[in-house]
């Protein structure tokens, strides 16, 4: 099971009664249809590193897909590189072996490859 239902479990121990915490990951993925409330990050046993944790405020009158169209397949390649490091890596090596695994169109490479590098940096892990 791992990292994540750690995680999971241990901000299920932090929650008071009937509040919802979530990563800043997880929110990031349901963030056009579910409201959420950054917190502090906070230390989680088991870690080595602060969690940044958003509080789950309720689901949105209107998503924000539906006030400001996102480009899915834009969506997919950022998912693409955040998701997976072996990609991530392959990437920065060998943008053309990259694009062989996963095609992508030369504007698409520039973006996932400015979005590795920044993975790269302890400041936009877990972001």
């Amino acid at each position: 099971m791992g990292d994540p239902v750690n995680v999971a479990s241990r901000l299920a121990d932090l929650a008071k009664p009937g509040q919802i915490l979530t990563t800043r990951k997880t929110y990031w993925r349901v963030q056009h249809s579910i409201g959420g409330l950054p917190l502090e990050p906070v230390m989680v046993k088991g870690f080595p590193n602060p969690v940044e944790v958003v509080e789950i405020l309720g689901s949105r009158m209107v998503t924000q897909q539906a006030l400001h169209p996102v480009n899915e397949r834009w969506a997919e390649v950022v998912g693409r590189v955040v998701d997976d490091s072996g990609f991530r890596a392959t990437l920065l090596r060998s943008p053309d072996q990259a694009s062989a695994v996963f095609p992508m169109s030369l504007d698409e490479v520039r973006l996932a490859r400015q979005i590795a590098m920044l993975a790269g940096y302890a400041l936009f892990q877990n972001v």
